[in-house]
């Protein structure tokens, strides 16, 4: 499996507190069968040039001393930026990004209610050519009471990751229900761990949900959402259409979305660059 959203780093936010409970962390990691994570510090608009400087220290140190723990994991580095107005000013900053060919943003919006300039934020993101990535939307109070959002937002070009834990129960019965739903209706296009320690947000969390997806949405969608897509990510390549399991006149609309999102973005890039 390949994890791309995580905070194994210690001490530069809610993650682990320190190098070993970091270690630790990564061992419970490979043991899941996991073979490349991504490192996604939390990035807000109050982040200074010291704590990226933090970061990159951590990181590295990190990634250095991987073989002296008989860990064999790849790792890198990029962000969980939380969505602010400023977000688009980052986009200078490269270590933010995900993907070398194409470019990638994880980023997070408030749990309750989505910001109102969302749609513009998408959109603005698609014009700069970076393909945005909203973390666990699935947990978010207005899209529990309306999912169907996840399906515009889609259309303007941003790509739906979903918390291992909100498939097992982890955030409420609730939470649970609305991301079998979205799974149903093929809104979703990866599942990560979103893991912060070894005991209750940990990468055990993945090999259950992936469970779960296996038992009842079949080994395709399994390998889609956490290998194939994540993998097409991590090297910024295009994704692959998202086939939900249901065969309605809704559902198969939103199939023609959802798989439509990377097509649309790297046609468009392609043309604007001169690429056949």
């Amino acid at each position: 499996m390949i994890d791309l959203h995580s905070h194994f780093l210690y001490g530069v936010d809610d993650g682990p507190s320190t190098i070993k409970d970091s270690f630790e962390l990564l061992k419970q990691a490979e043991q899941a069968g996991i073979t490349q994570i991504l490192a996604t510090p939390h990035y807000t608009d109050r982040s200074t040039e010291r704590d990226r400087a933090t970061i990159f220290e951590i990181f590295k140190e990190i990634k250095k001393r991987l073989p002296e723990y008989d860990l064999h994991l790849e790792i890198q580095l990029a962000a969980e930026v939380y969505h602010s107005p400023e977000m688009l000013n980052w986009l200078d900053q490269s270590w933010l990004l995900i993907g070398s060919k194409q470019h990638y943003l994880l980023f997070d919006i408030p749990m309750q209610m989505p910001p109102p300039d969302l749609a513009e934020t998408i959109f603005q993101l698609g014009r700069r050519k970076v393909i945005p990535i909203l973390a666990h939307p699935e947990r978010n109070g207005e899209v529990q009471k309306k999912p169907q959002l996840l399906a515009e937002w889609i259309r303007l070009g941003c790509i739906m990751q979903m918390d291992a834990g909100s498939l097992t129960g982890k955030f409420g019965r609730r939470c649970q229900r609305t991301s079998r739903q979205l799974l149903n209706d093929g809104l979703i296009h990866l599942i990560a761990s979103d893991a912060h320690d070894c005991t209750e947000r940990n990468f055990n969390l993945l090999v259950q949900a992936r469970s779960i997806v296996e038992k009842k949405y079949g080994l395709q969608l399994s390998r889609l959402l956490f290998f194939d897509n994540p993998r097409r990510i991590w090297a910024g390549e295009q994704l692959m259409s998202i086939q939900p399991p249901a065969a309605t006149t809704r559902v198969n609309m939103i199939r023609q979305l959802s798989g439509a999102v990377s097509r649309v973005f790297f046609n468009a890039h392609s043309r604007e660059s001169g690429n056949p």
